[in-house]
């Protein structure tokens, strides 16, 4: 296992071997992000492989699509394995059993998704990495195998994401496994610190065994300010998604219990909740910040909490739109209303863009309040 890195669950060790074999019998050189899409795509029954069928994707698609683009030499060049990249061997001990001589390396961006899918179980709240943290880090960078994929079967990578999270929110809920966005951020945050003080801690151990002379390593308060930069953006970002999708199936339980609820009293209880989410985020950022750290005099103050408040309510209602128009979207398909379908889809291209723009506006506002502290503590 990696230091720092949440364990990798058994379902997504079978889909990294299963990507392996299948990369072996089609005589690549390299394990690449493609073959992770596949094997992911020819899972049942998980949230990944419905994730992707909700958006028509089988393994019959990604094996052909991936057959046409592999005639093209700049598709694999885009994710070569140069062994460049930390933790190419510990990540193939971590996801393989036992070595062999069918095992092919990683490729860089396959090495990067899974460091990507542990970001993902972090800023969900989960112990454990799976295939649908594997799904989403996949759809994180369009410069991969992956994306050179989906952009060919013009995928809405936005839509798709939503997809995932909000078939995780109605798993979580029946499992019981749902946290609160303040616990999730206040524990995410401090692992994040934890893990990047350890390989600090590595490094000085090293410079000590081998007598060389390093510079002064950042302090774990100076790291927790680095963290909050990288990191709390886009744990928001996931976190207020997942949280949106969590109250829809809750009010659908509830419904499916008392009968259906009156359009103003759900109305009334999403808008409350994206004010306590205000609250969650605060909580969430003041308790690392005060009880885990003791850097009282570096808080952010009422009006930054309030430009990051504003933010997530934004963030909020646009996941609450998509709520709406994925009901829509249904009933439209059941009725066979075509061109009803057409403007629906319109919408969705249109609220896939405002949600990038949010995206970016959380990461300036994160950055912009967290710039203002100083980074020597």
């Amino acid at each position: 296992m990696l230091d720092g890195c949440n364990e990798v669950n058994e379902d997504l060790r079978a889909t990294i071997i299963r990507a392996g074999e299948d990369a072996f019998r089609h005589s690549s050189s390299r394990v690449g992000t493609e073959h992770l899409l596949l094997s992911l795509a020819n899972e049942q029954n998980t949230i990944a492989s419905a994730a992707l069928a909700s958006m028509k994707i089988d393994s019959a698609t990604v094996q052909k699509e991936i057959e046409k683009l592999s005639s093209q030499k700049d598709f694999l060049d885009c994710e070569s394995s140069r062994n460049e990249v930390p933790g190419n061997s510990v990540l193939s001990q971590l996801c393989f059993k036992s070595r062999s001589s069918k095992q092919l390396p990683f490729s860089d961006g396959v090495i990067k998704t899974l460091a990507k899918a542990d970001d993902f179980s972090r800023y969900l709240g989960q112990e454990e990495i799976g295939g649908a943290h594997l799904l989403l880090a996949l759809l994180e960078n369009k410069d991969t195998c992956t994306g050179r994929v989906l952009d060919e079967l013009s995928i809405n990578i936005v839509f798709l994401k939503g997809k995932i999270l909000h078939f995780m929110a109605a798993a979580c809920l029946k499992n019981g496994t749902a946290n609160s966005l303040r616990t999730v951020l206040a524990t995410g945050l401090k692992q994040l610190v934890e893990k990047h003080t350890s390989a600090l801690y590595v490094v000085q151990e090293l410079a000590n065994r081998s007598k060389t002379t390093v510079l002064e390593l950042p302090k774990r308060k100076d790291i927790l300010h680095s963290v909050c930069i990288a990191y709390l953006a886009e744990c928001l970002y996931n976190q207020v998604a997942l949280q949106r999708y969590l109250l829809e199936e809750s009010l659908t339980a509830l419904s499916a219990i008392v009968g259906n609820l009156n359009e103003e009293i759900s109305s009334q209880i999403v808008s409350t909740t994206a004010q306590h989410l205000r609250k969650h985020a605060r909580q969430g950022i003041e308790y690392v910040w005060t009880d885990e750290y003791r850097s009282i005099q570096h808080m952010l103050s009422d009006a930054e909490h309030d430009l990051i408040g504003s933010v997530v309510e934004d963030l909020w209602w646009a996941y609450s739109e998509d709520v709406a128009l994925d009901k829509s979207f249904t009933s439209a398909l059941a009725d066979h209303r075509k061109s009803h379908l057409l403007e629906l889809q319109e919408r969705r291209v249109e609220l896939s863009q405002r949600l990038r723009k949010i995206r970016i506006r959380l990461e300036d506002t994160i950055r912009q309040c967290f710039s203002n502290r100083v980074t020597k503590i």
